[in-house]
């Protein structure tokens, strides 16, 4: 983003220590009208002493480069007794600022002794931060110490400009200060903290801005990003991916792209078309043109020497070989889960198996850790279709669509077929998939399926088997011909429901728009393949009215209307779809657990490889692992290889070390044949591997660093857990007493070294499980993004948002909503977000 802007934007922001950057930054470069008619349009609204004060100086600063007038003091020597008595002799703040801004560099080794007196003569925390600022770089290593103790002082600017300085300087010096601040409630004060725990611990670091980048504050997430600039690209560029998978801020986004198109990254385009894979059409659009900036860059980078027209082909058979095996994969699912999937899915599968790129996915699915039962029904279609000849149908195929690889999808996820494919760039077209047009000595025995499914008509002799197979088998470029036909079907609320719900779903692939209503009938019913049907419609052309209604079809006992509810929650909300199988993975219930590995194909797999492994790890049994590596195997990443490994290494058993290493090997090769890793990339990052287990094991061995994100979860659940102990005492009153002295020692205990004077409350976190509420609005934010609600009970919750299309808040609202909590904020007072609501 251009600097000038960011100022502008910044100078508005609610957060102060924005504002605070944002007007130092004015201070040392602000030099436009547009710049200096935000700071004075600031001011009026300022309520912060600080920077109030700060906005005054930058004001003067800022029109005094307008006016063309130069620094004060020029370039010449200055004598040190002289300046002190300057300085001391200037009767505001605002003067003693100036004079700081108007030296030159080259003064600041000539006059730091006299900074170092002045820092203990001056009264004004704003002016002390402009000192340390001003001779940060010349300060004498042993008088240091004087900037540590301004780390814990309450003035925000103060601690930020001693923080800031003592990460250039002497970064250990600001370990002992890292709880308090890595958990500041300013987001650039945390940030800072990060860029100087990098120096120290970079993989704690890297640990504590994955939690910058997936946060629900929207500063927070602004400052993770800027910090990336700071830290190796190469190590922040996985965290990047996983911030790509959960966010939908179009802004923030946008930023993020920009760390792709100023480093020059081969593997990044492959990891970002994942994310635009599966990301509905807004968000799908802005990551495509990230993809064309970062194919640019490479490009005009010269890494790949002659080899860039052979990496694009390489990028686009991958492009095509994600969509085809997102849908294998849930072929596969619902294969070994049904036992009579039907015509639908069988005429879905025949139909994309006449496309080769599809088939080669089927064929190695035979191959990869899937149920007997599933790979026997795959081995008998593949031979099935391996005897009829294409050119045999009666007409002429149609092409593959270029809107989607996996378009022949009737039941599947089908955003990319509402949606132009992820190009990298806008002159690459995507090659056709061409068809064996061989003769077949099978030609005389091409059933009457494969003749049908080709027909626009829906003749009435037809039997209803043969109908849905025709209906299933209609494609995009058909939309002209058979929209009539399937308005027809879906508005009688006679046809059966297998029909309907096939219908439904070949609206929803060629985009037959108008039957909103219709389908809601549907949705109302009681079978599950008609309501999963128009689920899937509805969250493509009434998504917003479909959202609120969530929770409802999230907590269905049927696996296909839970599928449907479970990828809509992901478009709005990636992390709470996350939180949802998380929930369920954990449960008791083997099913749900089955059912939740089988649902996560729909979400970025950057956002379940940790939880996966972790899951390995804590259940040891084998009863998951075949379906867990069949995600794996599915999504094929560098980030996978170690995983696999360390997996490989301490599971126990004799099952899961060969399966392990052969996922490991089928990974690797497939990464390296698809372009993704070259020989000697991939023959690096394994030559890493047992050392990086040795560290790992050797770390798990010691109690974890205080600013450790384990060590700070830790400190957070022990406050939550303590918070409904104290809260019980306090209302028996013969227990006062105990309460207050229990409450003294828990302060004492769990309050970080040195904390700034100001109080901080102590939050907590919660167990991320859906719960119903009933209560009213009190107060909008942010544009409706926000709301705060009483719940009947008493309990204060602040809602965070999605979206809420149909329903506009406004304070004095009744509501009964299913919310999942994840944070304690203080006594009755909690952070959520809102996952279904219900005006009363």
């Amino acid at each position: 983003m251009d600097s000038e802007l960011s100022i502008i934007l910044d100078l508005a922001s609610p957060v102060r220590s924005f504002r605070l950057f944002a007007i130092e930054q004015a201070i040392r470069e602000g030099a436009s009208p547009e710049i200096f008619a935000a700071l004075q349009t600031c001011l009026i609204e300022e309520k912060d002493e600080e920077c109030r004060i700060l906005l005054a100086h930058a004001i003067s600063e800022v029109q005094r480069r307008l006016e063309g007038r130069g620094s004060l003091d020029g370039t010449g020597s200055i004598d040190p007794k002289s300046f002190f008595d300057r300085f001391t002799a200037q009767s505001t703040s605002g003067d003693r600022l100036q004079m700081l801004a108007r030296l030159s560099s080259r003064s600041a080794p000539e006059l730091v002794s006299t900074a170092v007196t002045l820092l203990d003569f001056e009264t004004n925390p704003v002016v002390m931060a402009a000192l340390i600022k001003t001779f940060a770089g010349a300060w004498p290593s042993d008088k240091l110490d004087l900037i540590v103790t301004r780390l814990t002082a309450p003035n925000l600017c103060l601690r930020l400009a001693a923080l800031e300085t003592l990460i250039q300087r002497a970064p250990d010096m600001v370990v002992r200060h890292l709880p308090a601040l890595l958990t500041s409630s300013e987001p650039r004060e945390s940030a800072l903290a990060i860029r100087g725990l990098a120096a120290i611990d970079l993989d704690e670091a890297l640990a504590h801005l994955e939690n910058l980048l997936l946060s629900t504050d929207s500063a927070r997430k602004q400052v993770g990003l800027q910090n990336c600039l700071f830290l190796p690209f190469e190590r922040v560029k996985s965290l990047l991916f996983k911030f790509f998978a959960s966010e939908s801020d179009p802004a923030l986004l946008e930023r993020a792209g920009w760390l792709f198109e100023i480093n020059p990254d081969p593997e990044s385009p492959f990891h970002l078309y994942e994310v635009a894979e599966m990301a509905p059409p807004e968000k799908a659009a802005i990551v495509k043109n990230i993809i064309s900036g970062a194919c640019r860059v490479i490009e005009k980078s010269g890494l790949l020497g002659d080899g860039f027209r052979a990496y694009m082909a390489k990028l686009q058979s991958w492009i095509f070989r994600r969509s085809a095996t997102r849908f294998v994969h849930e072929c596969v699912g619902r294969l070994a889960g049904e036992s009579d999937p039907g015509a639908e899915l069988e005429t879905s599968i025949r139909k994309s198996l006449e496309k080769n790129h599809i088939r080669a996915i089927f064929e190695e699915a035979v191959k990869w850790p899937i149920s007997e039962r599933a790979r026997r029904r795959i081995s008998e279609l593949l031979e099935k279709s391996s005897s009829i000849d294409s050119t045999s149908l009666g007409q002429t195929q149609a092409p593959a669509s270029k809107e989607s690889p996996g378009a022949d999808s009737t039941f599947a996820g089908t955003e990319a077929t509402h949606r132009e494919n992820v190009a990298p760039t806008a002159s690459t077209s995507f090659p056709s998939d061409q068809y064996s047009a061989g003769s077949s000595p099978a030609n005389a025995a091409v059933d009457v399926f494969s003749r049908r499914a080709t027909s626009t008509d829906l003749p009435p002799e037809l039997s209803l088997e043969d109908t849905i197979r025709r209906v299933a088998a209609w494609q995009p470029e058909q939309r002209d011909q058979v929209a009539q036909h399937l308005t027809r079907i879906i508005k009688d609320q006679s046809s059966s429901v297998a029909l309907a719900s096939t219908a439904l779903r070949a609206a929803s692939r060629i985009e037959c728009d108008g039957l909103v209503e219709a389908a809601n009938f549907w949705l109302n019913k009681t079978d599950p393949n008609s309501v999963s049907a128009a689920l899937e419609y509805l969250s493509h052309f009434d998504a917003d009215r479909l959202f609120p209604l969530l929770g409802k079809y999230l907590q269905s006992p049927h696996p296909r209307v839970k599928t449907g509810a479970l990828k809509i929650l992901k478009r709005f909300d990636p992390p709470q779809a996350v939180s949802m199988l998380r929930a369920m993975m954990n449960a008791k219930n083997p099913e749900q657990q089955a059912f939740a590995f089988g649902c996560m194909i729909h979400v970025d797999f950057s956002l379940l490889r940790d939880l996966l492994a972790t899951f390995l790890e804590t259940h040891p049994d084998t009863s998951h692992l075949r379906s867990i590596l069949c995600l794996f195997h599915a999504n094929p990443d560098p980030e996978n290889l170690y995983i696999l490994y360390r997996l490989e290494q301490i599971l126990p058993g004799s099952e899961a070390g060969p399966l392990l290493r052969e996922v490991r090997t089928e990974t690797g090769r497939l990464l390296q044949s698809m372009g993704v890793l070259d020989e000697s990339r991939l023959a690096s990052l394994e030559a890493e591997f047992a050392a990086r287990l040795v560290r790992e094991q050797e770390k798990s061995k010691v109690p974890p660093a205080p600013y450790t994100v384990q060590a700070l979860r830790q400190q957070e659940e022990d406050a939550g857990r303590l918070f409904p102990v104290l809260r019980e005492l306090v209302q028996r009153l013969w227990f006062f007493p105990v309460a207050a002295a229990i409450a003294m020692v828990a302060w004492l205990w769990l309050s970080p070294p040195e904390e700034p004077s100001t109080t901080r409350v102590k939050s907590g976190g919660l167990l991320a499980l859906p719960t119903d509420i009933r209560g009213s609005v009190i107060e909008v934010r942010s544009k409706a993004r926000e709301i705060v609600l009483l719940s009947d009970d008493g309990v204060t919750v602040i809602l965070d948002i999605p979206r809420l299309p149909s329903w506009s808040p406004k304070p004095g609202d009744t509501i009964k909503a299913t919310i999942t909590p994840y944070r304690l904020l203080g006594e009755n007072i909690i952070s959520a977000r809102l996952n279904a609501v219900e005006p009363l």
